[in-house]
């Protein structure tokens, strides 16, 4: 994470039961894990690009408020289509209705 500080990194010693009873070998992952988290090319980053055509338009008729996407549960989806959800799976609830409930 961008957030994250570097000391969330460090190794501790005796901090818990090793599973690698090689000290050099434990060092050795200890350290590839390290540069495999920090480095860049790992990062998944987030998409800022609309998810949805509709992403953004949507508004609640009630409260005026944005409306969330969802997908139907797996069990019950369309096929999937170039790796995208079948457009008739998504659907979109008032958002404040899912966090507070009070929305007419």
């Amino acid at each position: 994470s961008l957030h994250r500080d570097l000391t969330s990194y460090l190794y501790y010693k005796g901090a818990h039961r090793p599973v690698i009873d090689d000290a050099m070998e434990c060092e050795r992952l200890w350290d590839a894990y390290v540069e495999r988290r920090l480095s860049s090319d790992d990062d998944k980053g987030h998409s800022f690009r609309a998810k949805y055509s509709v992403s953004g338009f949507l508004s609640c008729a009630g409260c005026r408020r944005p409306m969330h996407s969802m997908l139907r549960a797996k069990k019950v989806q369309r096929e999937w289509i170039d790796g995208n959800p079948d457009p008739r799976d998504v659907l979109f609830r008032c958002t404040r209705h899912m966090k507070f409930k009070d929305c007419p």
